[in-house]
């Protein structure tokens, strides 16, 4: 069993509150839902309305599927 994990942090410079931070991250949330199947949460930075840190973590039987996600390339 092959475990992939992930840590993103993502800049939002306009952003002045917490509102609009929760707006994006429910939205690209929903985005890497629909596209990839992992499980996705918010890990740091929770009261920060500038940035936001998203965990990831798949479950896989092969290391080649878990890299055939290429997520991280895909949100680069």
């Amino acid at each position: 069993m092959i475990v992939g994990s992930a840590k993103i942090w993502i800049r939002l410079p306009g952003n002045n509150n917490l509102k609009g931070k929760r707006s994006v991250i429910q939205s690209v949330s929903k985005m890497i839902g629909d596209r990839f199947n992992v499980a996705i949460c918010e890990a740091e930075a929770l009261e920060d309305h500038k940035m936001f840190v998203l965990g990831l973590a798949c479950v896989s039987a092969s290391t080649k599927h878990a890299a055939k996600l290429s997520l991280l390339y895909w949100i680069i």
